[in-house]
């Protein structure tokens, strides 16, 4: 190759990097809120890591003044979890009977 297109051939590969920068940042520019929604929640859930005491008690209070709700709430969460506990059982067991 002469130079002279090997310098062309540079410019172009220029353009289009430039063109393609400017797609990805204009595609990019759709995502920045959910991405920022995403950022907020994960900040959330390791400040109530580093905290746990703050929703142990809000528990409390709410408990202390809702003593029925959170009576309710505890029966739901039980349930829940018996279901899940047999739901789980039974799909080890159920592939066996279907093959």
């Amino acid at each position: 190759m002469v130079h002279t297109e090997i310098v062309l051939r540079q410019q172009q590969l220029l353009l289009r990097s430039g063109s393609l920068r400017q797609r990805l940042a204009n595609e990019a520019n759709s995502l920045r809120r959910p991405l920022a929604m995403m950022d907020l929640a994960f900040t959330g859930l390791r400040w109530l890591y580093r905290h746990p005491a703050w929703p142990v008690g809000a528990f409390a209070l709410w408990t202390v003044l809702r003593p029925a709700r959170a009576l309710t709430l505890v029966r739901r969460a039980w349930w829940v979890y018996r279901t899940a506990s047999r739901w789980r059982q039974w799909s080890v067991i159920l592939p066996k009977f279907l093959n």
